[in-house]
C-alpha cells in the first residue's frame, strides 16, 4: 500500500515460512527441500464470520470414480497444480499482510510494509474454498457438470448425454478420466493444462493422497498404500512391562495408542478393509485400557507389515450393468463398555450375476465398523439399526452412480427417490427376524422394540419407492 493511504496495520495479518522435506515418490528414498510462504489466517479479526467449509472428495467418491472409469473403459491420468490457491480468482474481499522479510526484500519495500493480498494463499482460511469455487466455475464454463451428490466430481457429456470424460480431485490434486483416442477428452485436457500451471502430470502408476493407483491392461485398479505401512511402527513395551498384560496403561501409553490406532483407522479407512473391526473396536478400549491393549495393535501392525492388504477393483466388459448391494450386519453389546453395539456396512458394485445368486466379482466402494450410537435393548435390535444405517448409505451410492450416468437434461425429470430408481440396488441381512418382519405387506408395530420397528419402516418405503431388493442369507454366506 502507498505510504500516503491510510490504514492500520492491526488489521494486517502476518505471515511465516513452512519448511518441509518431500518424498520424490519416484521409488526411492530420495526427499527434495520445500518451502512455503503461508498466511497467519488465524489472525484475522472477521475470522469466525468467514465460509470456510469447502468440498473433498469422499472415500465413496474415489471409489466410484475408479469404477465408473474401468466400467466406461476410461484410462486416468494424474495432475498437480502449482502454487493452487495462487492460481484461483481474485479475491472479493480487501485483506492486508505483512510478508516475511525475504519476501519484502524480493518486492522492494522496507520491511514490514502492509500488502494487499490479491489472490488467496495458503493459510488463509477461505483459501481451500475460494480455490474450488475457481476450479468449479472454470470447468463449468468448459461444458463440465458438477455432481450434486459428490461435488468434487465433474463429468463431461457429448451432444448424445454420453460421459466422455471426468475429473475427481482433493484441492490440487486431481485425477482425469477418458479415452486417450477420444478427440473430445484430448481437447478437454488441453484446455485444463493450458488453464493452470501444473507441477506433475503423471499417467499410471502414481501415487494420490498417500495411494498408489495402478490401472491394469484390463481396465481395473489396484490401489496399495505400502510406503505408508512400511513407516508404522509398533509400540515400545519392555520385557517386564509386556508382562503385565492386566495393568492399566499410563496416560504416555494411552497417547501412543490413541496414535497407533490413529494411523491404522487411516489405512483401513482407506485400503485396508480387512482390519477396520479391529480397529474400531479398539479405539473404544483406549480410556479403559491395560497393557494387553497395546499388544494387540502392535500384533495388527506385524501382520498387516506381513500381508499389507492390496484393494483391487475388477475389470470388466465396457458398459456393464452393475447393481449396488450393501451387507449390513450387527454384533449386540460387544463394546467394552458391555452395553454399546457394533454395526458393520460394507457396499459394493457388482454385475447383475449376484442377485441370481452366482459368485461374482465385487467392487468395494464402502466399508466401515462403527459404535451404533444408541443402546439397543437385542440382538435384533442392533441388526436393525445396521440394516436401517446400510440402506441410508446405499442410497446415497446408487444416486451418485444414476448421477455419473445421466446428463442434467436427464435428471432434471426425475425426484431424488426416482433418480435412485435407476440404479439397482440390494440390501443383504442375515436377521431373519428383519427380513421377516419386512417382507410382510402390512408390518406390525409390538413388543419392547417399537421405536426400531418404525425405523426398519424407512427400509420397507424404500422398496417401494426406489425399487430396493431386500434379501436375506444365512450367516455364514
Amino acid at each position: 500500500m502507498p505510504p500516503h493511504l491510510q490504514y492500520d496495520t492491526r488489521d494486517a495479518v502476518g505471515m511465516r515460512w513452512i519448511l518441509t522435506w518431500k518424498s520424490m515418490q519416484d521409488g526411492t528414498d530420495a526427499k527434495k527441500a520445500k518451502a512455503r510462504a503461508v498466511i497467519l489466517g488465524y489472525q484475522d479479526k472477521v475470522y469466525e464470520h468467514k465460509q470456510t467449509a469447502s468440498s473433498t472428495l469422499s472415500r465413496v467418491g474415489r471409489q466410484a470414480f475408479l469404477v465408473f472409469c474401468a466400467q466406461m473403459h476410461f484410462r486416468i491420468q494424474k495432475g498437480d497444480v502449482s502454487s493452487a490457491f495462487l492460481q484461483g480468482d481474485k479475491l472479493e474481499e480487501d485483506m492486508w499482510v505483512i510478508p516475511t522479510r525475504e519476501i519484502c526484500q524480493a518486492l522492494n519495500v522496507p520491511e514490514g510494509t502492509v500488502t494487499k493480498l490479491e489472490r488467496a494463499a495458503y493459510g488463509l482460511v477461505e483459501a481451500p474454498l475460494w480455490w474450488y469455487k475457481s476450479v468449479s466455475k472454470f470447468l463449468a464454463s468448459i461444458g463440465y457438470v458438477r455432481m450434486k451428490s459428490e461435488p468434487y466430481m465433474w463429468v463431461f457429456y457429448d451432444g448424445q448425454y454420453q460421459p466422455r470424460s471426468i475429473i475427481s480431485g482433493h484441492v490440487d490434486n486431481f485425477l482425469f478420466g477418458g479415452s486417450p483416442h477420444d478427440e473430445i477428452y484430448l481437447k478437454l485436457m488441453a484446455a485444463i493444462q493450458a488453464k493452470f500451471s501444473w507441477g506433475q502430470w503423471e499417467n499410471s502408476p502414481f501415487v494420490q493422497c498417500g495411494i498408489k493407483i495402478h490401472q491394469r491392461d484390463d481396465y481395473g485398479f489396484d490401489l496399495s498404500q505400502q510406503e505408508f505401512v512400511d513407516n508404522l511402527k509398533p509400540i515400545y513395551l519392555s520385557k517386564d512391562r509386556e508382562r503385565m498384560r492386566s495393568s492399566s496403561t499410563t496416560d504416555q501409553e494411552k497417547t501412543q495408542l490413541r496414535a497407533v490406532l490413529g494411523s491404522l483407522s487411516w489405512l483401513c479407512g482407506q485400503t485396508d478393509f480387512v482390519h477396520a473391526s479391529d480397529i474400531g473396536f479398539l479405539i473404544s478400549t483406549v480410556p479403559q485400557s491395560t497393557v494387553q491393549d497395546i499388544v494387540k495393535p502392535n500384533q495388527l501392525i506385524q501382520e498387516v507389515k506381513r500381508d499389507p492388504i492390496k484393494l483391487t477393483l475388477h475389470g470388466m466388459t465396457k458398459g456393464t450393468p452393475l447393481d449396488m448391494i450393501a451387507w449390513a450386519d450387527a454384533a449386540w453389546a460387544n463394546r467394552p463398555d458391555n452395553t454399546s453395539s457394533t454395526g458393520g456396512i460394507v457396499i459394493g458394485a457388482a454385475p447383475r450375476l449376484l442377485r441370481d445368486g452366482k459368485l461374482c466379482a465385487i467392487n468395494l466402494l464402502s466399508w466401515r465398523s462403527y459404535k451404533i450410537d444408541r443402546v439397543s435393548r437385542s440382538p435384533a435390535c442392533a441388526e436393525t439399526h445396521a440394516v436401517v444405517d446400510g440402506e441410508d448409505e446405499l442410497y446415497h451410492v446408487r444416486y451418485l452412480w444414476t448421477e455419473l450416468h445421466h446428463a442434467p437434461p436427464i435428471m432434471q425429470q426425475w425426484t431424488s427417490d426416482q433418480i435412485v430408481q435407476q440404479t439397482p440396488g440390494i440390501l443383504v441381512t442375515d436377521s431373519r427376524n428383519f427380513f421377516d418382519k419386512l417382507w410382510k405387506d402390512i408390518p406390525i408395530i409390538k413388543g419392547a422394540e417399537r421405536r426400531a420397528d418404525i425405523e426398519a419402516l424407512t427400509v420397507k418405503e424404500s422398496m417401494f419407492s426406489t425399487g430396493l431388493m431386500l434379501r436375506w442369507v444365512h450367516s455364514d454366506a
